[in-house]
C-alpha cells in the first residue's frame, strides 16, 4: 500500500536514488516503472525474510527473478546487510 502511495505521488517523477523496505519482490517493478528519473533503487525485499530458505538460496532465488523481471537494460546486483 505505501509503494502504491508513493507511486502516485509527485516524489516519484522527481526520485532519483530510493533507499526502501517492500513487502513484495513485485513491489520492485511497480517503482522503477513509475519513476522515469529513478538511477539507484536499494531495496529489501520483506518476502525474502519469512523464507526458510539458506540466505544463500534466498540471494540465487532473487538472483533470477530479477533477472526474469527487469527489462535487459537494466543493471543490478546484491549486497547483504546494505542497511539496518
Amino acid at each position: 500500500e505505501e509503494c502504491t502511495i508513493l507511486s502516485n505521488s509527485s516524489l516519484a517523477a522527481q526520485c532519483e536514488v530510493l533507499l526502501i523496505d517492500v513487502e513484495s519482490r513485485t513491489d520492485i517493478l511497480q517503482l522503477i516503472n513509475v519513476m522515469p528519473n529513478l538511477r539507484a533503487l536499494s531495496v529489501r525485499p520483506k518476502d525474502n525474510e519469512s523464507n526458510q530458505l539458506q540466505s544463500w538460496e534466498i540471494t540465487e532465488n532473487l538472483i533470477e527473478w530479477l533477472h526474469k523481471n527487469l527489462p535487459s537494460n537494466y543493471t543490478y546486483s546484491i549486497t547483504r546487510n546494505f542497511y539496518n
